[in-house]
């Protein structure tokens, strides 16, 4: 897994290589989130981007690091691509009932704040309503 250490430099096509050679080490989302929590927002978002792909494979592996991303949407100064990314995560997974609050109290912050991109806004919308939908 040291090609995690060359995140800054991913393409699609080395996000694909990365993920078909990694995707199935249990530890890779652990790392991937500990990078997201990185001082560094161009390391933060290409590991927020490759951790969406591996959402989008392998949605089981989110769960264990859903306390690490809420409290990453929770921090300031996030880059926005981060924080898209990130709610794009829990759009495609399925949100244990311990999280949703928490999740839905920050969608809604982030739907409200009109300085934030459309995609994130969208995207949080998103995750409302697949909150509501469960209950």
């Amino acid at each position: 897994m040291e090609d995690i250490n060359d995140i800054k430099y991913f393409s699609l096509k080395k996000l694909n290589k990365f993920l078909k050679e990694n995707g199935n080490n249990p530890k890779l989302a652990k790392e991937l989130t500990k990078l997201i929590l990185s001082d560094d927002p161009l390391i933060s978002m290409r590991a927020s981007w490759t951790l969406q792909h591996l959402s989008f494979e392998k949605p089981e592996m989110m769960k264990p690091v859903i306390p690490q991303l809420i409290q990453f949407l929770s921090g300031s100064n996030q880059h926005t691509g981060a924080i898209r990314n990130v709610i794009r995560i829990f759009q495609e997974i399925d949100i244990p009932e311990k999280y949703c609050g928490p999740i839905f109290d920050l969608c809604i912050g982030f739907l409200k704040n009109t300085t934030l991109p459309h995609a994130v806004r969208v995207f949080s919308l998103y995750v409302l309503t697949n909150i509501c939908k469960k209950y």
